[in-house]
């Protein structure tokens, strides 16, 4: 832990030494990053002699980070009696708002339960809001401030816990700007009117593992003033100012609110507790906030606007009594205490869902083997773990994954034309997760949307239009129930329910097994379906941001058959004899059509551009020019005729040569992917077959591996599991969570591909066969190979032979096979095969160290292993163009 390198000073001192300064003018940095909830990593750190408030330097630290809400430096001062005479304070300028400085006081004389040493606090100071300025930031009032945290602490740990000679003796610099990377300097430190404390402890008191309790997490229980709720749950539905409300929240990385809500955002989920200005805002905006509780434990009548508090992103068993203890915290302290605590667990559902009232969940399946309907799957069978009637919110993918984006760099071939996902699959997401149930969405965001690049501006039309489209279905989303779907005509169609008293809404979705790489053409030939009703005669209508269009229905034995002319990967079918209904309908269409339209006919041309381009760095991969360039000209075509038409304010016919547009864009799109993947059994077997911009990337590392040396003989030992001896001394990994419920079991299997020697058989089945667990959370089995040392920039194939002989049950994961550098989210997934069958896939080293491959079966049901190796091959070397490219070889080739 942070703390744990942190030792206090030794005997005794003067009562008082003289201010501490530092302007950081050494050669050598002293800043350290001591802990993160967000996985942040230090990307440079050194003393900047160009960039500086006073003197000739100052410290520069860069670093990344993922999703969380803290990434703590730290700095050690001489010990500082907490009184109201001691002041903090510190320079610092960085290119992203939210930093906050703090200031670590120990109690010595209160000893910390869990670790025997002093008890510790935060004290927490001014944040920084100053993007690209110097700005002050001090702590003041540093009596006051720990006064209210011993208040808390006696909550929590009795009335016993003594503040008397608290000293400071660690200043702390909250680093974390959002998802991303964060460029900080800091100058001029100052600790000022410093009495040094009369006594230290023992040395058996001074160094200590961490704080009894995250200072984070602490919370003040203060009086509750009068009034009703302004957010609460009634059931699963969320009522904001007593009405049902449907979240469509952005998290926030340092834009202002005004632009969010120029998107159609009513929402927005912030890093860390919301400053004045942001509560201000907000108000005046009529926005809400999803965020951290006050790190000051303050919960006034300012933070109406809050709708939520936070409890944190990827909450594990080892998070679970502290967040209890929060929550006992926040419910003495708040002044609403009916106030929905939300937060983001990764495993014991159940756990939390009795702590918390609702439960977010997130995945990133773009760009992976997790189909969309897959991913479907996997938020309808949540619940199932959770407790019953607990109400979820799903995070929506805008980005591609942070595993594939470190697979692009490592390759060492520059980034992507684009690192982006195409519109229609962001929009394929959110009605999936509708369509599942899920009561609110958040949208995933690790950059600013206001950026002026095109990428970014594509990914804010796209959400401003889709925020339309959800505000037309609110009265469903908000305040209806999800029924179970409607039967399909084709397995590659979903049709999801959602109901009112009066009214359906049913959402037509379009599925295959490979959207989560690139869409294919969005309007598909006619449809008919039944879906059902008993309304006697209902309205039909086809909801698009371009209007209402009535569909030809009729009244059928089961309920009313629609017939759709043509339809696309998302069509929104509402059915009502509801007049309110229909006049929401109305009127939210007649305020948002122009814009709606337009939206429409930007994104086309947009996407018309980057397609034009990537296509025309692909040619010569693809044997189907012809076609592509037919496509091209037609789609170029379809968006003058769409200017023309949203020039004469004819919104309908506009978006219809918006959407003919995108279809011949998205045939281009699925023309040239196909070429790339054709010789691969999955796509998922490259990350750079994942997207339709890193296709450039997947081409030049083709023609350079048919250009180099041969890869490497197989590294990986005992992988023909011959032998549970050889397989034990090499290091392989046997490990089971199979829990009360499930029984596992390994063993070496006569059977194998060439039907010589054997193979390794997994299995994992119901400990009562009789009543099997519909949905396993925890990986019961996983077989994991002994890590082979790599480097960063080589290229690793990994390949074996796998038999899934019946569908693996309980999980949509399968058998699931990854490596430890691109993640689970980056492996391959089988719930069946016909008999064995071969993989293979490929990765880039991100990092040096260790590279390990596991084989979880995520599921109930068995599969086997056999022939597994992994081979290297030497980074791809710098020289070369991608005009110099030839055809990708087939798979064979890869492997001389």
């Amino acid at each position: 832990m942070w703390l744990s390198q942190i030792a206090l000073a030794m005997g005794l001192i003067a009562p008082a030494v003289a201010d501490h300064r530092d302007s950081f003018e050494a050669a050598q940095p002293t800043w350290r990053l001591a802990d993160a909830d967000c996985g942040a990593r230090v990307l440079a750190q050194r003393r900047d002699f160009q960039e500086y408030r006073t003197g000739r330097a100052s410290e520069h630290v860069s670093l990344v980070a993922h999703q969380g809400t803290y990434a703590y430096l730290v700095q050690p001062i001489p010990q500082a009696r907490v009184l109201a005479e001691w002041t903090a304070a510190l320079w610092v300028k960085a290119d992203r708002a939210g930093l906050q400085l703090l200031a670590r006081a120990v109690l010595p004389r209160t000893r910390d339960p869990q670790t025997g040493g002093p008890l510790t606090v935060l004290l927490r100071g001014d944040v920084y809001d100053r993007p690209g300025l110097w700005q002050q930031l001090t702590i003041r009032q540093a009596d006051q401030i720990l006064d209210r945290q011993v208040r808390v602490l006696r909550a929590q740990f009795g009335p016993d816990v003594d503040a008397r000679e608290a000293y400071a003796d660690l200043l702390v610099l909250n680093a974390y700007g959002g998802v991303g990377a964060t460029n900080l300097w800091i100058d001029d430190l100052q600790s000022l009117g410093q009495i040094s404390p009369a006594r230290l402890a023992t040395r058996s008191t001074e160094t200590f593992d961490r704080p009894a309790a995250d200072p984070m997490r602490q919370q003040e229980a203060g009086p509750r003033a009068a009034g009703g709720d302004i957010a609460l749950l009634n059931g699963a539905i969320l009522l904001v100012e007593g009405r049902p409300f449907f979240p469509r929240a952005i998290e926030h990385n340092g834009e202002s609110l005004e632009f969010i809500q120029s998107l159609g955002f009513n929402t927005v989920r912030l890093p860390a507790a919301p400053t004045v200005i942001q509560l201000r805002e907000a108000n005046r905006l009529g926005l809400w906030l999803i965020a951290p509780p006050p790190n000051d434990g303050f919960i006034t009548p300012s933070h109406d606007r809050v709708i939520a508090w936070d409890l944190g992103f990827r909450l594990g068993g080892e998070r679970l009594e502290l967040t209890r203890q929060w929550v006992a915290q926040l419910r003495r302290s708040d002044l609403r205490p009916n106030r929905p605590l939300i937060g983001e667990p990764s495993e014991r559902l159940w756990s939390y869902s009795r702590l918390l009232n609702i439960l977010v969940l997130r995945r990133a399946p773009l760009g992976t083997s997790c189909s969309l309907p897959e991913y479907g799957r996997w938020l309808q069978t949540r619940p199932a773990i959770a407790r019953a009637g607990t109400p979820f919110w799903a995070t929506i993918q805008t980005e591609p994954a942070l595993e594939l984006v470190d697979q692009w760099s490592a390759l060492g071939l520059g980034p992507p034309q684009a690192i982006s996902v195409e519109p229609e699959q962001i929009r394929l997401l959110a009605f999936q997760a509708l369509a599942s149930g899920v009561r609110g969405l958040v949208f995933s965001s690790r950059s600013p949307l206001d950026q002026s690049d095109d990428e970014t501006q594509t990914r804010a039309r796209l959400l401003q239009r889709l925020n339309v489209e959800l505000t037309l279905v609110e009265p469903w989303v908000a305040g209806g129930t999800r029924a179970d779907d409607a039967e399909s005509p084709a397995p590659e169609v979903r049709i999801g329910t959602l109901q009112t008293e009066r009214s359906q809404l049913f959402l037509v979705l379009e599925q295959s097994a490979t959207q989560q790489y690139t869409i294919g053409p969005v309007s598909s030939p006619a449809l008919s379906v039944v879906l059902p009703s008993t309304a006697t005669a209902p309205q039909v209508y086809c909801l698009t941001p371009a209007g209402l269009q009535t569909l030809s229905h009729r009244r059928v034995p089961g309920g009313i058959r629609v017939s759709f002319e043509r339809y696309g990967p998302v069509s929104l079918v509402a059915m009502t004899q509801d007049p309110l209904v229909v006049n929401h309908l109305a009127r939210t269409w007649a305020e948002n059509r122009t814009p709606a339209a337009r939206l429409q006919y930007e994104l086309a041309a947009g996407q018309l551009q980057r397609v034009e381009t990537l296509h025309s760095l692909l040619a010569g991969q693809t044997p189907g020019g012809s076609a592509a360039d037919q496509w091209l000209a037609q789609a170029r075509d379809h968006l003058r005729h769409c200017q023309v038409l949203l020039g004469g304010s004819d919104y309908p016919a506009a978006q219809v040569l918006a959407e003919k547009t995108l279809d011949r864009l998205a045939l281009v799109r699925r023309s040239d992917w196909e070429q790339a993947v054709r010789d691969f059994a999955s796509p998922s077997a490259s990350p750079f077959c994942a997207s339709f911009p890193a296709l450039p990337l997947h081409w030049e590392m083709a023609r350079r591996l048919q250009a180099a040396r041969a890869w490497s003989a197989n590294s990986l030992a005992a992988g023909d599991f011959e032998d549970l001896e050889h397989l034990r001394a090499t290091g392989w990994q046997n490990i089971s969570h199979a829990g009360n419920a499930v029984r596992t079991w390994v063993e070496l299997s006569p059977q194998s591909p060439d039907g010589m020697g054997t193979s390794l058989r997994l299995q994992a089945t119901a400990a009562d066969p009789k009543s099997p667990p519909v949905v396993i959370e925890n990986v019961p089995l996983q077989i994991i190979t002994p890590p082979i040392p790599v480097r960063r920039g080589q290229l690793v194939r990994i390949g074996g032979w796998v038999r899934v002989p019946e569908p693996i049950t309980a999980s949509p994961d399968g058998l699931l096979i990854y490596d430890s550098q691109g993640g689970a989210m980056l492996g391959q997934r089988f719930q069946q095969t016909d008999g064995w069958q071969e993989f293979s896939f490929y990765r880039v080293a991100a990092t040096d160290g260790g590279m390990s491959v596991t084989f979880a079966l995520t599921g109930l049901g068995e599969a086997a292993l056999d022939d597994i190796s992994i081979s290297l091959h030497g980074p791809i070397g710098p020289q070369g163009s991608l005009d110099e490219a030839r055809r990708l070889p087939p798979t064979g080739e890869w492997s001389r």
